[in-house]
Parts: structure tokens; C-alpha cells; sequence
């Protein structure tokens, strides 16, 4: 309770960075901090000009430690796309990849793996993803098209085809993100 209110405490003094290493920190030694605090640091960043690049970074945190997230995290999250001004380009990838569309969350999800993987932290990207998938956060198709988009990447092309293979393998449809992605 106390490291809860440790953090909170930054979170509302703006103190952004310096919450985030003591939940570092803590998880380092054992100790996680609730969903409530994880939201209030979330929200407090997402309402500064701090960058939308931090608050990514502590949803990844958020995930990795294993924390489901609820519907106000999606909210917050949601409301930062909108704020970066990414919400349709992440509803575009998901209606090319799923063809149909999904919950905020799923969305929320995506566009983590994504930006992940686009700072060419590839493995950590598959490893938030693996995470999702364990909790089912993310739809099967979204998952292999993720990473797809990981292996084309990291220029593993061969990889990406036995990937794609597979995928069609189980029954999953192609989809024009993958195309585009193998295209690019």
C-alpha cells in the first residue's frame, strides 16, 4: 500500500520518470503494484505533454508483469491513440489483418505489439505478444500477422514465409496486411 502510494505520489506531482523506476524497481525485488496505480500513472502521463512514447513504455510494463488491464486502462490508452492522432490508422491495420472489427482492447494491444516492434525491439515485441496470447488479448490472426510483420523486420524473409505458410496451414485467411507487409 505504501509503494502504491509511493508512486502515486510522483504520478500527481509529474514526476513521471522517477515513478516508473520505482515500479521497476519494486518488480525487481518483488513487489508489484496495483492496477489502480498503473492506471493513475498512466492517466497522469497521458494528461501531460510528456510524450506518447512513455506511456507505450509503461503499458508494455504493465503487460509483461502480467497485469490485466481493465476498462479504464483501455480508455486512457484509446484516448492517447486519439491524441497522437493513430486510433483509425490502428483500426485500418486491424479491419486489413481480422476484416472485421474488434474491442478497444484488442486495439490497444495491436498497436503495443506494433510499436514494439517498429522501435526494432523485435524480441520484446514477440514476447508481449506470447504474454497477450497466454491471456487471450489478441485474436489468432492479429498474432500471426504480428509476427510476420516481426521476421519481415528483422529481414528474416525465409522465416516469414514458413510463418505465413503456417498460418494458412491452420485456416487462417490471408490478409492485406501481411501482403503489404511482404510487398514492402
Amino acid at each position: 500500500f505504501v509503494f502504491d502510494l509511493l508512486v502515486q505520489t510522483y504520478s500527481k506531482l509529474r514526476m513521471y520518470e522517477k515513478a516508473f523506476d520505482v515500479c521497476s524497481y519494486l518488480d525487481e525485488h518483488g513487489y508489484s503494484l496495483s492496477l489502480a496505480t498503473f492506471n493513475n500513472l498512466i492517466h497522469f502521463t497521458h494528461k501531460s505533454s510528456h510524450g506518447s512514447g512513455f506511456i507505450w513504455k509503461v503499458y508494455e510494463h504493465l503487460i509483461l508483469k502480467g497485469i490485466n488491464p481493465n476498462e479504464v486502462t483501455v480508455r486512457i490508452m484509446i484516448d492517447a491513440l486519439c491524441k497522437a492522432g493513430e486510433l483509425q490508422m490502428f483500426i485500418d491495420v486491424i479491419d486489413r489483418i481480422h476484416g472485421k472489427r474488434c474491442f478497444p482492447s484488442v486495439i490497444v494491444n495491436t498497436k503495443l505489439v506494433y510499436w514494439i516492434i517498429s522501435e526494432g525491439r523485435i524480441q520484446e515485441g514477440i514476447t508481449s505478444l506470447k504474454a497477450m496470447l497466454l491471456k487471450k488479448m489478441i485474436p489468432d490472426t492479429i498474432s500471426y500477422s504480428m509476427v510476420i510483420y516481426a521476421k519481415l523486420k528483422s529481414r528474416e524473409i525465409e522465416s516469414a514465409r514458413e510463418i505465413y505458410e503456417e498460418m494458412l496451414r491452420r485456416g487462417f485467411d490471408p490478409n492485406a496486411f501481411v501482403y503489404t507487409c511482404f510487398i514492402e
